[in-house]
């Protein structure tokens, strides 16, 4: 009687359109960034991320990112961020890529991306749901938020196909990016689990 109950459901006309409203070429891959954030004063605060472990997750994401061809960087801020773009680009490190985006949807910010890193929130769901793969960047090593094949302490080409993917590692967090964007790139991983 509902219908589908997704947050976000894509368009990809929508997609193409935010594409070219922040200049993204098209040979280019987008990697979406986007977490929960809570204050201390809020419910299960243990688990998320504090203000300063998620921006230091976040510059590491930037550097893998500066590190990676053709290859773009939307950091979509949560709704209740306090953040400004202004203070993001003054405290994450130097990237030509990059999009700091605040009032756009979630749904058109995914629409598109090639790819969502995340370390807890719905949009990994989301992403799963719209055939979007993840990356869940967990810096701390302290939790998984959904199955994922995890990356740490294993050879690049031992890496198998899945549609979630763990590391804790940002010195390889480049390399996960880029496998699974190949993967998305030359195969439908979704079939493939």
């Amino acid at each position: 009687k509902t219908g589908p109950i997704v947050f976000a459901s894509t368009d990809n006309k929508k997609g193409k359109e935010l594409r070219q409203k922040l200049a993204i070429p098209d040979n280019t891959q987008v990697v979406c960034y986007a977490v929960a954030q809570r204050k201390r004063s809020s419910v299960r605060f243990h688990i998320f991320e504090t203000e300063d472990e998620y921006l230091s997750a976040m510059a590491d994401l930037v550097n893998a990112v500066n590190r990676l061809k053709n290859t773009h960087l939307i950091i979509k801020l949560h709704p209740s961020s306090e953040f400004t773009e202004t203070q993001m680009r003054d405290y994450l490190p130097k990237c030509q890529g990059l999009s700091i985006l605040h009032r756009e949807t979630f749904a058109d910010v995914l629409a598109a991306s090639d790819l969502l890193v995340s370390y807890l929130s719905t949009t990994v769901e989301e992403a799963l749901i719209n055939h979007t793969p993840v990356v869940l960047y967990d810096k701390w090593n302290r939790f998984r938020f959904v199955k994922s094949f995890n990356c740490n302490g294993i050879a690049p080409d031992k890496w198998e196909a899945d549609v979630a993917y763990y590391t804790s590692d940002s010195e390889t967090l480049d390399k996960v990016i880029r496998h699974a964007l190949n993967l998305r790139k030359n195969t439908n991983q979704f079939q493939l689990i």
